[in-house]
Formats: C-alpha cells, sequence, structure tokens
C-alpha cells in the first residue's frame, strides 16, 4: 500500500513543521526581518482565492482609460478573526511593490496584470501598531497618512478634517494605495466622552472611500473590517466599497489548505488507485448509501485528505468564535499531515487523533481543540482510556468529536459519517458498527444520541445506564410492553384488545359494543387463523382485527430491543432518585421511537364476512382511521334492516332483536356507531319503507321524527296493509284509566316493568280541547327550555304524557335507586312513562322535571293538553 509520502511531495512548511499561518500587516514596516516582507514567500504560499482575482480585475479595470462600468478602488475586506484579510491586504502590497515577482505571480494563475500600476506610493496602516516616531499614538486617521506623504506641512491647513477635495490633492496626478488593518478596534478605543475626535475620523473615512470611488483620482483604499463597530459599519453603509467577505468562502478555504500544505503530486494514477479504493469499500457496505462517483471524484481532487475531514473540519473551526479558523485548522493538519504521512495513504477522520503529540518541536493536537471545546476534549480522552483494548473504540471516539465541535446545529456523526471516518481496506463496515453498538456506546461514558446521530457531550450519557438495564429484561417483558404501547399510544381508545398476548389469554368482551383486536403478526389473514377467535361469540360482527403490513411481525429483534431498552429507563426512573441529566428525556425519547417504529408497522385492518376476511388498507394507525375505514355507508345500514324486517314477515321484529342481528351476523355491515342504526329506521320509517309501532301500539309511518325505543317493534312495507291513522295517546282506547283521589297532588307510581301513571281527579271547570303536537328532546335542560318557550305563563296544562327512554351507566342505579341486579348492566335500556292527569301551570310542570331523577343519558318526549285563556 503506497502511503501519502510516496505519492505526494509535501511543502518546506510542512517538512520543516513551520506553517506560517498567521500573517500580520504590521510587520511590513517592521525595522526587523519579517516574514511579511518576503515577496517570494507571501506569493509562494498564497493560493489565488476569488476575492484575490476580484480584487485585481478591479484595479485593472480603474487603470484602465476605455474603461466607464464600476470604476471604484475602495475595498472593505470583511471576516472573523483568522479567515486570512491581513494575508490578502500583504499579498496586496507586494502585487503593487514588487511587479517583476507580481507579474510572474499572475501569469502563473492566469490574472490579468498589463494593467496593474508599478511601484506608487504605498501607506500602510496597521492601526493598532501605528505609532509616531517618539512613541505616542495618533488621534486622527489621517495624520500618518500626511505624515507618510511628507505634507505634514498641510495638516494646519485643512480644517477639522480633510475634504474630498483635500485628499484629491494629497494624491495628485500619482497613483497611491493605501492599507488600512484593525481600524474598528482603533476607532473602539477613542473614549466615547471625546465625541469631535470620534466624529472627525468617521467623517475623514467617508470622505476616503468617496474619493478612491472617483474615476479620476487614481487611489486604491483596502480595509479589513471585522464588522463589529456600527459607527464603522454605517460608514460601509453609506460609501458602498467593494465588499468581499472570507467568513463563507469554505471553497477557497479547503483550496488554501492544499496549496499551502502539497508541493506537488508525484504519482496521479496512484491518487486515483487510491480514490477508487475507498469507494469500492464504501459500496461493499451495506449502512452508506452516497453519490460514489462525486466521492471518488472529490478524494482524488482534495488529497491526502478525505473530503469530509475537510469540510466539516472546516465547518467546526469556521464556528468557533474564540479560534482562528483557516490559520488554526491549517496548522494543526500540517502536523496530522507530517505524523501520518508514511503511515497511511488517506488521511480520515479518525487519523485526526485528540492523543497525538510530535516532539522537535513539541506538538498537542489536544491543545488546539481545547481552543474549541475543552470539555468535550477531555471528555473523550476519558472515554478513549476507559475503552483502551475495545476494538474501533479510539477511531471511533475521534471521529465522533469532530463532528461533535460545535455541533453546528446538528447531533453529532450519523452512521454515514462515523464509517467514513473509520473504513479502509481491510475493515468491514458490520465489524466497526457490530462493536460500536454492541461495546463502545453502552460503554463510553460521554458517546449520547440523539435523532440517530452520536455526540460526545457535556454530560454523562445515562443511556449507557439503559443499556446496562435492558440486559435484564426478558424477551416476553419487552414483547408486553409493546403490546401496552400498542393499546396506549398507537390504537389508544375505548374497545381496544391485543389478540394473542404473550402473557395470559385474550379477554375481548362478547357484547353489542364496536372493538378492535390488535394481531402483532402479519403473516397470515387467513379466516382460518382467526376463526377461533370468533368461535363461542354471540356478537361476532362487532369485532375487526388490526394486523401489520403484509408479512411484516412486530416481534423483530429490533423492536425487542427498542422495548428492552424502554422498560429498563422506566424501571430505573421508578427506583431511583437521582437520575442524571436528560435521563426522563431519553426515556421519553425511547417511548416516542418504538411507538414510530410500531405505527409504521401497521397498515391493514381486518372484517370478516361470513367465512372470509376482507383486509383494508390505513394511512393512518389510529382508532379512528380504522373505524373509518370499515364503518358502513348509511344506506347499507338500511339496506340490511330492508333485508331483515323482510325475512320475518308480517310479524315484525322488535328493534332490540333487529340489533342484535345486526351485530351477531357478520353478513351484515359492522355498525361502528349504534346511532347509526337509530338514524337508517328513522329515515326508513320517514320514507315508509318500515312503520315503526310503540309499546303502547302507536304506529309511526311515514312520521317525520320518532324517537326510537328498543321495545318498538318494525315491520316492511311490503307486510303495512294501510298508512296507519294516528290516534291521540290521551284516548280512552290507548290506555286504562286508574282513578287515584289525590287533591290536585302528582303521584308517581312504581316503574316494575308495567306502564305507570298518575291520575288526578280533574274539577268541573276543565276544557277538553285537542293535545299540542309531541315535544321531543335529547337532555332533559333542552326540554324544559323547549317548554318555557312553546308555553304560556298562563296556560293549563292537562293530560300529559311523559315518555323517558335512557342507557343506564353504572352511577345511574344509585341515583335513580334501582337494584343492582347481576343481569343489568351498565348500557342497558330503562324506559318510563308517566301520565299526568291534573290541572298544573307551566312553572309547577318545569317544578316537578327538574327533580325527577332520570340516567344520564336520555330522550324526552311529551305530549299534553293546554287551556289558554
Amino acid at each position: 500500500m503506497p502511503t501519502i509520502g510516496d505519492v505526494l511531495e509535501l511543502s518546506e512548511e510542512v517538512k520543516n513543521r513551520h506553517v506560517k499561518g498567521n500573517i500580520e500587516l504590521y510587520k511590513l514596516i517592521s525595522r526587523d526581518n519579517e516574514f511579511e516582507k518576503d515577496s517570494a514567500a507571501i506569493f509562494n504560499c498564497t493560493y489565488p482565492t476569488g476575492p484575490i482575482r476580484s480584487i485585481v480585475e478591479f484595479i485593472t479595470r480603474k487603470m484602465d482609460p476605455e474603461q466607464k462600468a464600476d470604476v471604484r478602488s475602495a475595498f472593505a475586506i470583511t471576516g472573523t478573526y483568522g479567515t486570512g484579510k491581513s494575508h490578502i491586504l500583504a499579498t496586496i502590497y507586494h502585487l503593487f511593490n514588487d511587479p517583476t515577482r507580481a507579474k510572474s505571480w499572475l501569469e502563473k494563475n492566469d490574472m490579468i496584470q498589463e494593467m496593474l500600476p508599478t511601484f506608487p506610493r504605498t501607506v500602510v496602516m496597521p492601526m493598532l501598531n501605528l505609532k509616531r516616531e517618539d512613541g505616542s499614538k495618533y488621534e486622527f486617521l489621517w495624520q500618518p497618512l500626511y505624515e507618510q506623504f511628507g505634507r505634514e506641512d498641510l495638516l494646519n491647513e485643512i480644517g477639522d478634517f480633510p475634504t474630498v477635495d483635500d485628499i484629491t490633492t494629497l494624491v495628485g496626478d500619482g497613483t497611491v494605495v493605501i492599507l488600512v488593518d484593525e481600524i474598528e478596534k482603533w476607532y473602539g478605543s477613542i473614549p466615547e466622552n471625546q465625541e469631535y475626535r470620534r466624529t472627525a475620523n468617521l467623517v475623514f473615512l467617508q470622505n476616503l472611500m468617496d474619493a478612491a470611488n472617483n474615476k479620476d483620482v487614481k487611489l486604491f483604499l483596502f480595509i479589513s473590517l471585522l464588522l463589529e463597530n456600527d459607527d464603522v459599519m454605517a460608514i460601509m453603509s453609506r460609501t458602498k466599497p467593494i465588499k468581499f467577505d472570507l467568513t463563507s468562502n469554505d471553497e477557497d478555504r479547503i483550496n488554501i489548505i492544499l496549496h499551502r500544505l502539497i508541493a506537488r503530486r508525484r504519482d496521479t494514477a496512484a491518487i486515483e488507485t487510491i480514490a477508487k479504493q475507498y469507494t469500492g469499500v464504501y459500496k461493499r457496505s451495506d449502512d452508506i448509501n452516497i453519490p460514489y462517483k462525486e466521492l471518488h471524484d472529490t478524494i482524488a481532487d482534495q488529497y491526502p485528505f478525505h473530503p469530509e475531514v475537510l469540510k466539516v473540519l472546516s465547518e467546526r473551526f469556521h464556528a468557533a468564535k474564540d479560534y482562528q479558523n483557516t490559520r488554526g485548522l491549517l496548522n494543526m493538519l500540517a502536523e496530522v499531515l507530517y505524523a501520518r504521512k508514511d503511515q497511511v495513504d488517506l488521511i480520515l477522520m479518525s487519523d485526526i487523533d485528540v492523543e497525538l503529540e510530535l516532539e522537535d518541536p513539541y506538538f498537542k493536537l489536544k491543545d488546539d481543540l481545547v481552543w474549541i471545546d475543552d470539555t468535550l476534549v477531555e471528555n473523550c480522552l476519558n472515554d478513549i482510556q476507559r475503552l483502551r483494548g475495545q476494538k474501533y473504540a479510539k477511531e471511533v471516539l475521534n471521529t465522533i468529536l469532530m463532528y461533535s465541535l460545535t455541533k453546528m446545529g446538528k447531533s453529532g456523526a450519523n452512521k454515514t459519517g462515523l464509517l467514513l471516518g473509520i473504513l479502509r481496506q481491510g475493515i468491514s463496515s458490520n465489524d466497526v458498527m457490530m462493536n460500536f453498538t454492541g461495546h463502545i456506546f453502552k460503554k463510553a461514558w460521554y458517546l449520547h444520541k440523539l435523532n440517530g446521530e452520536y455526540a460526545i457531550e457535556e454530560d454523562p450519557n445515562p443511556y449507557a445506564v439503559i443499556e446496562a438495564g435492558a440486559e435484564d429484561i426478558s424477551k416476553d417483558d419487552a414483547i408486553q410492553r409493546m403490546e401496552r404501547i400498542l393499546l396506549e399510544d398507537v390504537f389508544k381508545g375505548p374497545e381496544i384488545y391485543i389478540l394473542d398476548p404473550v402473557k395470559g389469554s385474550a379477554e375481548i368482551p362478547d357484547s353489542r359494543n364496536f372493538k378492535i383486536a390488535i394481531s402483532m403478526d402479519g403473516n397470515d389473514i387467513s379466516f382460518e387463523r382467526f376463526k377461533p377467535v370468533l368461535d363461542g361469540r354471540t356478537y361476532q360482527n362487532t369485532i375487526v382485527v388490526a394486523v401489520p403490513k403484509k408479512g411484516t411481525t412486530v416481534k423483530s429483534t429490533g423492536l425487542i430491543e427498542m422495548a428492552r431498552r424502554l422498560c429498563a429507563g422506566e424501571k430505573i426512573s421508578s427506583e431511583e432518585r437521582d437520575l442524571p441529566d436528560g435521563f426522563s428525556d431519553i426515556v421519553r425519547d425511547e417511548r416516542k421511537s418504538l411507538n414510530e417504529r410500531l405505527q409504521e408497522k401497521y397498515g391493514r385492518v381486518l372484517k370478516f364476512v361470513r367465512d372470509d376476511t376482507f383486509p383494508k388498507s390505513i394511512s393512518k394507525v389510529t382508532r379512528n382511521e380504522i373505524i373509518n375505514a370499515v364503518k358502513p355507508d348509511i344506506d347499507n345500514v338500511k339496506s340490511a334492516i330492508m333485508q331483515i324486517t323482510g325475512n320475518v314477515g308480517d310479524r315484525g321484529i322488535r328493534i332490540d332483536l333487529l340489533q342484535d342481528d345486526l351485530y351477531i351476523k357478520r353478513e351484515y355491515p359492522t355498525i361502528t356507531d349504534p346511532g347509526m342504526i337509530i338514524t337508517a329506521l328513522k329515515e326508513l320509517c320517514k320514507d315508509k319503507e318500515i312503520k315503526l309501532t310503540s309499546q303502547s301500539g302507536v304506529d309511526y309511518y311515514g312520521e317525520k321524527t320518532v324517537t326510537i325505543a328498543d321495545s318498538m317493534f318494525a315491520y316492511h312495507k311490503d307486510f303495512v296493509s294501510e298508512p296507519p291513522e294516528s290516534e291521540p295517546p290521551f284516548s280512552d282506547s290507548s290506555r286504562t284509566r286508574v282513578g287515584v283521589e289525590d287533591k290536585g297532588e302528582v303521584v308517581k307510581t312504581p316503574t316494575s316493568g308495567k306502564e305507570p301513571f298518575v291520575e288526578i281527579v280533574e274539577t268541573a271547570k276543565t276544557v277538553t280541547v285537542p293535545p299540542m303536537g309531541y315535544i321531543s328532546a335529547t337532555a332533559k335542560p333542552e326540554l324544559i327550555d323547549k317548554i318555557d318557550r312553546e308555553i304560556n305563563s298562563g296556560d293549563i296544562l292537562k293530560e300529559i304524557d311523559l315518555n323517558i327512554s335512557g342507557r343506564l351507566e353504572l352511577e345511574d342505579f344509585d341515583n335513580l335507586g334501582l337494584p343492582m341486579i347481576k343481569v343489568l348492566e351498565e348500557g342497558s335500556t330503562h324506559l318510563n312513562r308517566i301520565i299526568l292527569r291534573t290541572e298544573v301551570d307551566k312553572n309547577g310542570f318545569i317544578s316537578f322535571l327538574r327533580e325527577i331523577k332520570t340516567p344520564k343519558i336520555a330522550t324526552f318526549e311529551v305530549q299534553m293538553k293546554v287551556v289558554r285563556g
């Protein structure tokens, strides 16, 4: 295997371990023999970035007398610390002041050089290091400029500050280049109480920018900015200099690194072979799915660094506000390259070894990284020591640390990033992931998982505690926890059951209520499989089965392991008081993840029709979605009722028995809501498809509104000889009158299955009038409200016929004083009819209604005679 040292010739800076990463503009005017003064050294280490190329083009445009468009020559070079602002200013200095080398460098890099001015008057102004000969500091920005022009004699003539005309006069017919560095900090050092100085310097800066943007003035002004001072930025906003932002220039940043560290490529064919070998390794991994051709080309272009190394580290170093971006990254990668050049064929993320140390001169990689995040670096080192000897542990932790630095809005490394940081010839992705998931992740204290990504964090990882506890959770306990999630989180709601629970047997009530049974296996959906569930049940048409998608089961190893972790986390939460920070969040996330995975598994519901199963797809795994998938159309329910009533002939069928047919027989629609039957009966009665007869013998045929009671009978229209004529419910033929003299007081007979009634002896002044129509209500307050609105305060009410139909709940038994008999169960029907044969005014009847006890859920129907004065 060829190494990097075999394929490349490294730069002298790398070989000598002296990378000049920090270019300082003030050293251009130093008396010492500084690197910055050496034009050959500056050109040799300068990559022709996009901003440099644009600056050269703007300079030649300004010098071209034929050019009319955009001849500005005031430039603002912006960027955070270490992005190369001072380096660009130093390069510009040598472009003007060493024309021979500048021309050669420009030609080598395909840039225009004919129109560049040679040997102009150049003024270097590194403001934080600029002092007079006597050591005193300058108070005004124009003072060093006039001194370097040798025109101190004009300082007393310029007034408060130099105007644009003053600056134009100073420049004259020649060419002037002004390089200003660190102006914001210099301006910021002026005390706020010296408002005159601050204002004068800002006005001069504006005038200087305006003069540089004048076509007729050969003035080139270059200012580096951190964008930290609002006053200075306001001047930039007004004067509109040509701006170059180096902060987000990632492509140039990578090119600068390669340019500085690599002298030349000895063997390009070997580089192509190495790139091909690595993409081949990735193709053989089931865990990596990336654009291989694009990655192959990028590996070859950015050799000897894996593209992920330069991409991720550039992002992380760029985001670290206390580190110096390209400068700091350049130094660190130079040391890594020097250390690995004879060991590997490509530098991967895992080669950025936090334990790397070099001697002569002494270097520790961790010292470069602690400026970004010292806590994460120390935590990584602790975990490396803790897992010493565990296969791939150091490589994994080194890789994840690089992704973890500054976060960049992410959690860390995903599986692809992790493998790209480790895999090379001879290393299997399966082997890496087995060691990672089986050992490293469980034992590393500071390794966390969040949203499918892994990161080194500041606090210990409670996940490791959960993993350890999961080993004590049995498979059956894990499956039982999944069953609970299916019941509580996925299909939550009433009447939801597990079909074949891992512990115990399924207890699915045999009742009229609509029920959903959950199967944990979707491989077999035949009727034979589910027939035992139906055998012996009375109400066989009240149950459907939710099953996983075709050919899937929820008892997979992965889901069981997730359930084990959830069980462990919940067990620890209930037993321990002092839990690690974030422990509860992880347990909650585990439950959420398991919930989502279980939801992904389901997508069908089975309805039983005679001796067959009919699967229906559901888009969302919810109880309501299942109901919507299997509930019948109202016309289907009506058709079934017509079939049932037609089958029984002229004897008719009681409503409760008709309902039983629908709930029992699998050939009928599955009733998901009892209200559908009521609605269907009312519509059929209104349309004269069926006749309804009450227990008291009142017929309803073509009625628009009718209160349905279980005791009613339904008759198919084919067996109705003629439309029934309505009889007044108070006629003597419709009931037995029992004389009870009670002097005008209301008396209620006990309800024992017979028709309860009360009779009051009428006085001689009673006048017989036709009865009112029925007043119906679905709740007692509604009934009272209707009576209050329809009855006048002076009306006298007589022969009141009140029907109450309620559905009993358990709490109603005590409320109504009913016995708790075994045959009575929640949901049974309570019928009561009260006849008041007396005279009572509206308020008296309303008081009576308020005092009587009725089921919590009940409907009311009242008819009466009204005497109105």
